[in-house]
């Protein structure tokens, strides 16, 4: 069963990935497969995925399920249910955990409920990378408008939000460039030079010049 928000990105791959994964023994060791997630601003698993990301991208298309890395979801923080699959052995394992949660009120937003379960081993899950599928930025940065919330946090949303839509196959990168761009500079404060050295540290880090793990 594959569930979707209603403004999910579907690409060209979805449907030859995910029948390549039904096809497989997958969902006897996943309950959930994510088709994309939140990235972790972490600079080792930036780098990783990045470099993941790179790889993927010389290959031709379509993609297939083969050629997809496979991210356990088990020690990973994620958040995020735009698309995830539920397998055919799971459909009633997963049923009863949202039961359970909603006659309790419910407490938590639904992707932050499935890390739980995920994380408490309740359920097994796993995403796939790159990301097959996404979401409109546009609909981000107008959910971020209204909120009661300080300027810093809408700013800090649409940066996570650009950060996970560039790891999808068919990101527009332009597109991407111009919401970031919006969500950065506006009335930003100038940073010291020790916070200036970070970045140039960190950008190098995340270059093909860096050997380290």
């Amino acid at each position: 069963m594959h569930i979707l928000e209603d403004d999910a990105l579907l690409s060209e791959h979805v449907a030859p990935v995910l029948d390549g994964a039904a096809a497989t023994d997958l969902f006897q060791h996943y309950d959930l497969l994510f088709t994309d997630m939140m990235i972790q601003c972490h600079v080792g698993f930036l780098r990783n995925v990045r470099n993941e990301f790179d790889k993927v991208a010389q290959l031709s298309r379509p993609l297939r399920f083969d050629q997809l890395r496979l991210i356990d979801l088990s020690q990973v923080f994620y958040a995020g249910s735009q698309s995830y699959l539920v397998g055919p052995r799971s459909i009633d394992r997963v049923i009863a955990q949202y039961r359970e949660e909603l006659a309790k009120g419910p407490t938590l937003p639904i992707d932050i409920f499935l890390q739980q379960q995920v994380q408490s081993g309740k359920l097994r899950a796993a995403c796939l990378f790159p990301f097959i599928t996404s979401f409109r930025l546009e609909n981000v940065m107008t959910s971020t408008i209204g909120h009661d919330t300080a300027p810093d946090s809408h700013a800090t949303e649409m940066v996570m939000a650009v950060l996970r839509y560039l790891f999808f196959v068919n990101a527009d990168l332009a597109h991407a460039k111009r919401i970031l761009d919006g969500a950065t500079r506006p009335n930003r404060k100038p940073s010291d030079e020790r916070h200036a050295l970070i970045v140039q540290a960190t950008e190098f880090v995340l270059s093909d010049d860096f050997k380290g793990t």
